[in-house]
């Protein structure tokens, strides 16, 4: 402390003419206008280069993260042929020009999205005049994200996966034995339910759950999550079957909207059997 007192006094003129400037420079600024307005554009001006420093450097973190998904995305495409090259079992071409003909991908990004209400939805940069329309289902390279239910000409509403009334059909990979899937715990994000698997079903922890096909929306075989838990109350003839998600729904930013092309041939058929 001693050496403090001792620093200040022997500086004390340069103290006392720094002190002296701030106030001077106070008052300046205080009481005319052009020298305040001066002060104020010069302040934007650094302080918009100190943001576009950091907005830059953010945006070049997201792409290096953007980066890695579409080499995860690689690999997992790579695999895949991969898998298919070296099983015995040969892609028929005609159903595989099938499959394509039903099913067109329409890439989207997620501009608002939700996780902490009971009914979150996700708004996406995409509409009608990319051919957009409601009820189209909507995933990403992990997995289900939702089901659209409004549409503009340019943007697109989704119901999440993380909505009360959200109901995607759902099967075991293991097992012939589908249920609906839909999301009851709004305390956690993570994880959702599988309904109506009948008891006698064979169920495994960790058994990977997939879209049915059974609806119009998805396409089969879209992998949603794994068990982690499974229970069956007394009594009752279904199982009470826990999910934990694939995807992560809070960090969702490029996904695809699926469009079935038969759909509207689908329901009509099935409309007028009814």
């Amino acid at each position: 402390m001693r050496n403090l007192i001792e620093f200040i006094i022997r500086y004390r003129n340069f103290f006392s003419f720094f002190v002296l400037e701030l106030v001077c420079f106070t008052i300046i600024v205080n009481y005319n206008r052009e020298q305040r307005q001066i002060l104020l554009n010069s302040t934007s001006t650094y302080a918009g280069t100190i943001f576009d420093i950091y907005s830059n450097a953010l945006d070049y973190l997201d792409l290096r993260e953007e980066n890695k998904k579409l080499e995860r995305e690689n690999t997992q495409l790579r695999q895949y042929l991969q898998a298919v090259e070296g099983s015995d079992f040969e892609l028929d071409s005609l159903i595989l020009d099938s499959l394509n003909a039903q099913y067109e991908f329409i890439p989207a990004k997620i501009i608002k999205n939700s996780i902490v209400a009971l009914d979150n939805m996700i708004t996406l940069d995409v509409g009608k005049k990319q051919g957009v329309d409601k009820h189209m289902g909507v995933i990403s390279m992990d997995g289900l994200i939702g089901i659209t239910v409004g549409v503009s000409e340019n943007y697109s509403v989704a119901m999440s996966l993380l909505h009360r009334q959200t109901r995607v059909s759902s099967r075991l990979r293991s097992t012939p034995y589908f249920g609906s899937l839909v999301w009851k715990n709004e305390r956690d994000p993570t994880v959702l339910d599988l309904d109506d698997v009948p008891k006698h079903a064979n169920i495994e922890l960790g058994d990977t759950v997939e879209t049915s096909g059974y609806s119009f929306m998805f396409p089969p075989g879209i992998p949603i999550g794994t068990i982690a838990s499974d229970s069956l109350p007394e009594g009752n003839n279904f199982y009470t079957i826990k999910v934990k998600l694939m995807n992560d729904l809070s960090k969702m930013e490029h996904v695809y909207v699926v469009k079935n092309k038969d759909r509207q041939e689908l329901l009509n058929i099935e409309g007028n059997n009814e």
